[in-house]
């Protein structure tokens, strides 16, 4: 699973080498920098962002998701859904405060406000940056936890057990990207986030047959016939098994 993970996410080390730099321009806007001092300070900010963008490149990061076909319950946290309704009415909430005269008129310090700024901007850019190619898998997971509570059995044979345990690399791939109860991936984004060239249909043909995943196929506008991919609650089961045995 780490392996697959990595192969597919950017890494948080590269991400905190761009969201850095990023926050500490963004909180130094509130300060008017002399001229020969802001040239030197932005120019080296911009040579480390573009540093850990160039490693963020030769990582190549397969950045697999898989397609979220139905959205459930418990699919994302509740702040999830509460931050969009805040940032929309945050400018009514602004000025209702102003309104009350609680606060009135101050002109705080530039650096204190370059400062909050700062302080604020990196931790953004850095959940940003992890949510990016992260989401189908942070959501797959917490399937996976829903499915794992319920301490059930379902579907749960040896020749469940036996299938997962032959053919750990793929089920890791699909984790990775997300692609659990529903939520989907096809075989060729499948291969380029594990590596594999030949021989993936086989071993999912054979997960299938043991319940643990489905493949839906497919027919491409090319006439070309294709398959989707998704791991079952059988499937999570049976991986849950196979590893408290």
């Amino acid at each position: 699973m780490a392996q697959a993970r990595a192969r597919n996410e950017i890494a948080l080390r590269d991400i905190v080498t761009v969201a850095v730099p990023a926050g500490i321009a963004s909180g130094l806007r509130a300060v008017d920098l002399p001229y020969p001092y802001a040239v030197p300070v932005y120019a080296v900010l911009i040579m480390v962002m573009l540093y850990g963008v160039f490693r963020i490149i030769r990582s190549e990061p397969r950045l697999v998701q898989a397609s979220q076909e139905e959205y459930r319950a418990g699919d994302y946290p509740l702040l999830a859904y509460f931050l969009p309704v805040l940032a929309i009415f945050s400018p009514l909430i602004t000025e209702g405060i102003k309104s009350t005269g609680i606060i009135g008129d101050v002109s705080p310090n530039p650096i204190l406000i370059a400062a909050g700024l700062t302080a604020f901007s990196i931790p953004a850019f850095i959940f940003g940056g992890r949510a990016f190619g992260t989401t189908s898998y942070r959501v797959g997971k917490r399937r996976i936890k829903a499915i794992t509570e319920q301490g059930s059995l379902e579907g749960v044979t040896q020749a469940s057990i036996a299938a997962v345990e032959t053919h750990p690399e793929v089920l890791s791939g699909l984790v990775a990207a997300g692609a659990v109860t529903g939520n989907t991936t096809s075989i060729s984004e499948l291969g380029r986030l594990i590596g594999y060239e030949e021989g993936l249909e086989e071993e999912l043909r054979e997960l299938e047959a043991a319940g643990v995943v489905k493949l839906p196929g497919l027919i491409k506008w090319s006439g070309e016939r294709t398959f989707n991919i998704t791991l079952t609650e059988a499937g999570v089961r049976s991986m849950d098994a196979a590893r408290t045995r």
